[in-house]
């Protein structure tokens, strides 16, 4: 007897097999955004991951669960578009955009939503996630872990946050309104909302972000707006480390020079099993090169090696 279940499976695999993207070596996106800290701490989108897409670098292949759960999060965005038109605040989604950056690069866009509240233009990101990480990501912080584990990697431990790249992500997309596209074509972001639902618990969280402009640097700022889970209203300001877009697009150029060097960037992250079996920093454990960077190693290696690597790995 044929299974529905396996049918589509099957079908979506395919369907992604098709659906690959060109990959110009000069664009970059806001989903590929990175960061890093004085202090040395990066957070958001490893620059190995970055070089390994550029450099079209075989990787494990997402099974069709990941591709259901990227469904729900579209089917979720389309659901709360189709309530923005209801309330007659839709203005347009899908929004695509691009700029030019560091003499020679291109950064490439798509904002989900741009809706119209209290007189103000918004963008709007839509996100889903499990009701376990939700509630640590978005109601009580990771300071309520029972690990009391460390989590240098996102920008606030110890308050509920939007997550690290997300915010990167956001913050390209209100640098280019406020400062290109403002300009250009007299269209201006004054803000930009994250709303983040748990699949399965249906509860929601809601954030606000703006850029500060202090001196030549814009610094992004983030508050707590809503959540249903309490039903607050915070309007609550979380206190962040200072993230700048200039420097994201600093790391955007960085990671260039190693494109265009043909040498793998050292790992952003510690991708060493810990005892339970899983990656120090939970980027790696869902990254589909954790294979390879553990054994290249997490040093600088050479572009043709490193792709040898790979394809003797992905014919096993």
């Amino acid at each position: 007897m044929t299974s529905l279940v396996k049918l589509t499976d099957q079908l979506m695999l395919f369907n992604n097999s098709l659906n690959m993207r060109y990959v110009n070596l000069n664009t970059y996106y806001p989903t590929q955004a990175s960061y890093k800290f004085p202090d040395g701490t990066v957070i958001g989108k490893c620059a190995r991951s970055v070089w390994f897409e550029k450099m079209e670098v075989p990787g494990t292949l997402l099974d069709a669960r990941a591709f259901r759960i990227f469904d729900f999060g579209n089917i979720f965005e389309l659901h709360e578009i189709d309530n923005y038109k209801k309330l007659g605040i839709y203005v347009a989604d899908h929004v695509k955009f691009g700029f030019p950056f560091a003499n020679e690069l291109i950064m490439s866009g798509e904002v989900d939503t741009i809706v119209k509240v209290d007189g103000k233009l918004v963008g709007v990101e839509m996100k889903t996630s499990y009701g376990n990480s939700f509630m640590h990501q978005h109601i009580t912080g990771y300071k309520r872990r029972g690990s009391g584990a460390q989590q240098p990697h996102t920008v606030n431990p110890l308050q509920s946050a939007p997550k690290a790249e997300h915010l990167l992500q956001a913050g390209i997309y209100l640098y280019f309104f406020q400062n290109i596209a403002s300009k250009k074509y007299g269209i201006d972001l004054d803000e930009f909302r994250f709303i983040y639902m748990a699949r399965d618990m249906l509860i929601a969280a809601e954030y606000v972000l703006t850029l500060e402009k202090i001196g030549n640097v814009h610094r992004i700022n983030v508050s707590k707006l809503y959540s249903t889970y309490d039903e607050s209203e915070y309007e609550e300001v979380i206190m962040l480390k200072d993230i700048f877009i200039e420097g994201t697009l600093d790391r955007f150029a960085e990671t260039h020079n190693y494109v265009k060097s043909n040498v793998l960037p050292p790992a952003d992250f510690d991708f060493t099993a810990k005892e339970n079996g899983k990656s120090e920093d939970w980027q790696c454990e869902y990254c589909k090169y954790k294979r390879l960077c553990e054994v290249i190693g997490k040093g600088e290696a050479n572009g043709n090696d490193v792709y040898a690597i790979a394809e003797q790995l992905a014919s096993r």
